[in-house]
């Protein structure tokens, strides 16, 4: 399968530093791609209280589950390096490489009801680390298969704010690309919609909030690495060929 995505502009809207191997690759398949960050990471409201509290004693769960890179992060930030955890889950492989740590899991489809149907039955407990503001309730989706579910904030997620030239990038683009449900609604609260633009999600869940706001997703790329933005780009916008 070959991609050509030669004239089209192509925005990603990730936080700064997230995406420079994806934009490497929209451009290598020939479009004109630039990032504009539509979300800012920073502390959850509680400054992270709730996750140090939950990690004074991590024995006590069976599984620790990791839902994104930056929840791999403050996961990382609180434990360094040499500190014993119990098993660890990623969803995704590149909230797993955000780990640096061994990681007993990942399920093949990158989303929290892909991990969920996937995980184990079992009777200890599980903590899962995510945003302030998750796109699925983990607690609802793993409490069915006998687990004691613990769900804490590694981070939380705030609307960036576009200058008129951002807006101008955005609402000129053929393609939109969001990575999380935060961005998509921080696009819909600054009306950032334009004329011909096609969306990407990347992600099931991404794609249910999306939906929520309609913004309808042409396509959906299952996992962020490079190739299947290219591909799902490609597919939204039919220039994917055998």
């Amino acid at each position: 399968m070959t991609v050509s995505l030669s004239g089209l502009r192509v925005v990603l809207t990730r936080p700064d530093g997230a995406s420079s191997d994806v934009l490497d690759a929209l451009r290598a398949a020939g479009a004109d791609a630039v990032n504009v960050p539509l979300i800012v990471i920073g502390p959850p409201s509680d400054g992270g209280q709730a996750l140090q509290q939950a990690l004074v004693d991590p024995s006590v769960y069976e599984w620790i589950i990791v839902t994104s890179a930056n929840g791999a992060r403050a996961l990382r930030e609180r434990v360094g390096s040499d500190r014993v955890l119990p098993k660890l889950a990623a969803l995704g492989t590149a909230t797993a490489t955000a780990l640096e740590m061994t990681v007993a899991f990942i399920p093949t489809k990158a989303s929290a009801h892909g991990l969920a149907d996937e995980f184990d039955r079992g009777t200890g407990r599980v903590l899962v680390i995510g945003a302030q503001e998750p796109s699925a309730d983990m607690a609802a989706l793993l409490q069915p298969k006998g687990w004691t579910v613990d769900v804490v904030a590694g981070y939380a997620t705030s609307s960036n704010l576009l200058d008129q030239q951002d807006r101008r990038q955005v609402m000129a683009a053929d393609v939109v690309v969001f990575a999380s449900g935060s961005a998509a609604r921080s696009f819909a609260e600054q009306r950032l919609a334009g004329p011909t633009s096609v969306f990407v999600a990347l992600g099931e869940s991404t794609k249910r909030v999306m939906d929520e706001l309609g913004l309808h997703a042409r396509a959906v790329a299952q996992s962020p690495s490079a190739d299947e933005v290219v591909a799902a780009v490609g597919e939204a916008t039919g220039r994917t060929s055998p």
